[in-house]
């Protein structure tokens, strides 16, 4: 990370277009054109926001790349404002009450959390909910030997090629 905020300073734009990751920056505000950042600064392994602050002008903003959640199941409490299915700590929850766990049904990234975090927060959380299945599975709470693994087919959903095609015309 500090080599490329090293690298950052030397950049020169050429022809107008240039993707940076800019790090110890947090969200302040956004505008239509502009995009308002704390900066932050480095101590020890956390990042402390300061006074100063970065405008930055824009022309393209993303809230998300390539990530839409849906509900695939009417048994799933799925949360259609925010995007995610209700959960305890990757446990799905019951759509009657949200203190009970679907026994067997877990959920993990985007759609646990919601589209937030970067990829680093994602990987964790989904490390998590894979080491409480293997919990699970040596408490004897899950049932392996009913087969689900049809259902899961009927779940997946695809997006073809060429609609992805608009951003790649867009960004060059």
């Amino acid at each position: 990370m500090l080599k490329s905020l090293n690298e950052q300073q030397q950049l020169k734009v050429e022809d107008g277009k240039i993707f940076i990751p800019i790090f110890l920056r947090s969200p302040q505000a956004l505008s239509e054109r502009e995009a308002t950042f704390t900066i932050n600064k480095l101590e020890q392994d956390r990042a402390i926001p300061t006074n100063a602050f970065e405008v930055l002008k824009t022309d393209l903003i993303l809230r998300r790349i390539g990530y839409t959640s849906s509900c695939v199941d009417a048994g799933i409490h799925f949360n259609m404002k925010s995007g995610c299915v209700s959960n305890q700590i990757g446990r799905v929850v019951s759509c009657a009450s949200e203190r009970t766990v679907e026994k067997g049904l877990y959920v993990a990234g985007w759609l646990a959390t919601c589209p937030t975090g970067v990829i680093l927060t994602t990987m964790n959380n989904s490390f998590m909910v894979a080491k409480l299945i293997c919990y699970d599975i040596s408490a004897g709470s899950l049932h392996l030997d009913v087969a689900k693994s049809d259902y899961v087919h009927l779940c997946l959903k695809s997006i073809p090629f060429f609609m992805g095609l608009s951003m790649d015309k867009f960004l060059t």
